[in-house]
């Protein structure tokens, strides 16, 4: 998943990770975290200061929820 509310940086790391995963891109913390609460992405990667919330608060959000899937961080 790629949380970054800049279109064209959002478009350039999607490119960056070419076809070697498959995931979604997020303009804003509130899209992401409804749809990641679901399930845990194997890769994420996210802008700290997003337009309706903190990067780092979605990474801590999504830790505590998918505790099972990341036991050690």
């Amino acid at each position: 998943a790629v949380v970054e509310d800049d279109e064209e940086t959002r478009g350039l790391v999607q490119e960056l990770l070419g076809g070697r995963y498959e995931g979604q891109a997020f303009p804003a913390f509130a899209p992401a975290w409804a749809e990641l609460a679901r399930a845990a992405p194997d890769l994420l990667i996210t802008d700290v200061n997003l337009p309706d919330g903190s990067g780092l608060e979605l990474v801590a959000r999504l830790r505590a929820l998918h505790a099972e899937v990341f036991p050690c961080i």
